[in-house]
């Protein structure tokens, strides 16, 4: 699930998707010294492939994003503003405890605290600028001022995906959320969004991204025929463009048709997650 959203959510923020490095895997780690240990997500999904075949999606290896934007001083410390480079120059983590490389992107990088799926939803603008920043914290007024509805409200009843914004959040809220977590300017000017996942201070993406992301204006994910999110299986999706929200309407409630050919997707506990926009840009 984490997987799936922070690939969703780097899509919608037009940046490029640096993957962890290969490391301990729950549940995979036992029987050290008979079989491999340490795994990336490489391993079990088509991520270059995914890349490939969606414009504006981009993803690339911690060591190359290392290596073109911390090496080369692009990255740095937030309270002195001065180039911060990995511990020991390393570029290469795979294999290694990534604790001290958390502890550096944490460091350098925008960490949004805040977004919290069991506390907010995240919300995208319809364009950039305070104003589109007001609509979305206007919705939300009017839903407090009108009163939570309750996720019962839905069942078997879901709204039509050509809804108003309004009732579209309106619905998106019934989970028991309370409040939004804005991509505002402040997130949009970062050169580097680090979502971090520690369990501690209770920081995780675990959640489903039709759950958790709402779009001002229905945004277009992706041409389901041609994800491979499984291992050697292809989506399939009865009508296409087969846009987010149809994504949320069809996984809550039933509805049109878009699976993964009848099989289960699978996602890994994501560890460090990064998202920078496009190199070059």
């Amino acid at each position: 699930m984490s997987m799936e959203t922070i690939v969703v959510m780097a899509h919608a923020m037009g940046r490029t998707l640096v993957l962890p490095p290969s490391q301990g895997v729950y549940l995979l780690r036992k029987d050290r010294d008979k079989q491999r240990v340490h795994f990336s997500f490489e391993d079990f999904y088509h991520m270059e492939q995914i890349g490939y075949e969606h414009d504006g999606l981009n993803i690339i290896s911690m060591q190359e994003f290392l290596a073109r934007e911390a090496m080369t001083g692009n990255l740095k410390n937030k309270t002195s503003g001065i180039a911060q480079f990995p511990p020991e120059n390393r570029t290469d983590w795979d294999g290694m405890d990534p604790k001290t490389l958390k502890e550096y992107l944490r460091d350098v990088t925008l960490t949004p605290l805040d977004w919290k799926p069991e506390a907010c939803l995240a919300a995208f603008p319809s364009d950039e600028g305070p104003e589109h920043f007001n609509e979305l914290n206007g919705m939300m007024d009017q839903i407090k001022k009108d009163g939570f509805p309750k996720w019962q409200n839905f069942k078997d009843k879901p709204v039509d995906v050509d809804a108003s914004s309004l009732e579209r959040m309106r619905e998106a809220v019934s989970r028991n959320i309370r409040d939004l977590c804005i991509y505002d300017e402040n997130m949009q000017k970062a050169p580097v969004v680090h979502f971090m996942c520690y369990h501690k201070m209770r920081v995780r993406m675990l959640t489903h991204f039709y759950a958790f992301l709402y779009f001002e204006v229905r945004f277009y994910f992706c041409d389901c025929e041609n994800i491979h999110f499984t291992s050697g299986e292809r989506y399939w999706c009865a009508s296409k463009p087969c846009c987010i929200w149809h994504l949320m309407t069809v996984h809550r409630t039933g509805g049109k048709t878009c699976g993964a050919n009848g099989s289960s997707v699978i996602t890994f506990g994501t560890r460090t997650k990064s998202s920078v926009p496009p190199l070059g840009s």
